[in-house]
């Protein structure tokens, strides 16, 4: 899940034809599986071209008429959707560790701690501040008394950050609120 490479999805597809016309001749669909990707880390990762996705599938289709196409959109359709917001709670260094503590836990975001999966984190009280200005590297941690209630590990957030200020947690959308 979360492939973000439209290769990826003809590659598939090819190599399941490939499967099926040894394996199953009488196959006539293809489930390429799930996960369009969404991007997870701005800057660090491309989004899914999908334009490239639907060339590649009606190229498969060209050369393989006898198979529908199944494909799962996995988080793709709803992840962008759904945000959620906290307040910050507290403050704190320990070594040379920083945290910033949040009035929400797992119990509402399960999927960092379950699949260590990445949302990005934004301090919306301080959008004001300088792009590139005074920052602090901080642990988002919840308020469940739990080792595993992390948000985000190593995050990048304004200096001026202070207990009241309202926190978006990203891409909450899918599986936010079903598995909390």
């Amino acid at each position: 899940s979360g492939i973000l490479s439209s290769t990826t999805w003809r590659e598939n597809a090819d190599y399941l034809a490939a499967c099926a016309r040894q394996y199953f001749p009488s196959a006539t669909s293809l489930d390429l599986g799930g996960g369009l990707g969404i991007v997870e880390v701005p800057g660090e990762q491309t989004a899914l071209n999908m334009q490239e996705v639907d060339k590649l599938v009606k190229e498969f289709k060209q050369k393989n008429p006898e198979f529908s196409l199944w494909l799962e959109p996995g988080r793709f359709p709803i992840a962008e959707a759904g945000v959620l917001l906290c307040t910050v709670t507290q403050l704190k260094s320990k070594g040379s560790y920083n945290y910033i503590g949040v009035d929400t836990g797992f119990n509402s975001l399960i999927r960092p701690i379950l699949y260590a999966a990445h949302h990005q984190i934004v301090n919306l009280s301080r959008l004001h501040s300088t792009p590139g200005g005074p920052s602090i590297t901080a642990e988002i941690v919840g308020n469940i008394c739990e080792s595993g209630d992390v948000f985000g590990h190593a995050r990048t957030m304004p200096a001026d950050t202070q207990e009241g200020d309202i926190v978006l947690i990203a891409t909450a959308g899918a599986y936010g609120h079903s598995m909390a």
